[in-house]
């Protein structure tokens, strides 16, 4: 009989210590910031200098944990976003971020201008959000401004996002705005790969 609740303790302690926990569902929302997909392409331009920044979108990648074993080394629901990676030929630009139960804990923004790589995101560049903001007379509601000062060298010291357009400027050391031609609001058909742990 001891050994029976021996034998029963021991599989209520391994079945509790492998508890399987549901995670949120993937939170569309945030890729309305970036709402990118494959065969998008971004045309960003400088009418003063005659010069246009372009920008393909090869891939977009959405890794979501949907559920998890509380005795595994993940143990916490988190998605990793990818637009583009470093594995395409004439790829100029590529963003990444990790979530933690619907809040991005880090992101970054990676463009590749002639001989200079500029970064942008959570961990090189001051961000603020503004409601609406006015860049070539255009209006933009919802912002964010990525401004990472170490970039001044480089030349573009300044990323501009807007909610539901995605990219709608990058700003030079000499205060010069390449903006996007086009300002429409975009949805995206989103390629979410979702498993456990």
């Amino acid at each position: 009989m001891k050994i029976f609740k021996y034998s029963l303790i021991i599989l209520v302690f391994i079945g509790l210590s492998s508890c399987k926990k549901k995670c949120p569902e993937f939170d569309k929302e945030i890729m309305t910031w970036i709402p990118y997909e494959k065969g998008d392409t971004i045309k960003l331009s400088n009418a003063d200098l005659d010069s246009t920044l372009i920008i393909s979108i090869y891939s977009q990648y959405i890794d979501h944990m949907d559920s998890y074993k509380t005795n595994e080394k993940c143990g916490q629901c988190d998605d990793y976003i990818e637009i583009n990676d470093y594995s395409y030929e004439n790829n100029n630009f590529y963003y990444h971020a990790f979530t933690s139960y619907q809040k991005i804990e880090s992101e970054t923004f990676s463009f590749q201008f002639k001989d200079y790589l500029v970064l942008f995101g959570t961990d090189n560049s001051q961000i603020t959000e503004r409601g609406n903001y006015i860049i070539e007379g255009i209006e933009y509601q919802n912002v964010k401004i990525y401004i990472n000062e170490k970039n001044f060298e480089t030349g573009f010291y300044s990323l501009i996002i807007a909610k539901s357009i995605g990219i709608v400027a990058i700003i030079d050391k000499d205060e010069r705005i390449w903006s996007i031609d086009n300002n429409e609001l975009k949805t995206v058909n989103l390629n979410i790969k979702s498993g456990p742990c």
